[in-house]
């Protein structure tokens, strides 16, 4: 067998795309970092549509609810293919219903409390 140049036979790979451990590394940071940003656009988007809805008709809030989830999960699913790939869907369902439950039934109040701690409760089990 001829040898490789520059010592490229010396080199170590791993099976993803047959790259350095270095570079797989820098991968998962990547994805990483591209998931953390889209569940911010996730939940910002979440809670700006929830806060304008409110703003508009606080009595139709709540029949209002679930015709914004069903729509809003397709786009969480897009916001988050880049980084879960097929369990992008999933989760993307998940997510929405676990938002749709939290908020329904409660009144304005309530629901601008529930929104203030979205981001530390949102998106936790994603990450495990």
């Amino acid at each position: 067998m001829n040898p490789l140049p520059d010592g490229q036979g010396q080199q170590y790979l791993v099976p993803m795309n047959m790259q350095t451990p270095e570079h797989a590394e820098e991968d998962k940071e990547k994805k990483a970092r591209s998931l953390e940003e889209a569940l911010g656009r996730i939940t910002e988007r979440e809670k700006s549509n929830i806060m304008k809805a409110l703003g508009r008709d606080p009595d139709g809030f709540q029949d209002w609810l679930p015709d914004f989830y069903r729509d809003f999960t397709a786009w969480i699913e897009q916001q988050l293919e880049p980084s879960l790939g097929d369990e992008a869907a999933d989760y993307a369902a998940r997510y929405a219903e676990e938002s749709r439950q939290t908020l329904e039934g409660l009144g304005a109040g309530e629901v601008e409390a529930a929104l203030g701690s979205w981001e530390e409760w949102r998106g936790a089990d994603i990450a495990t």
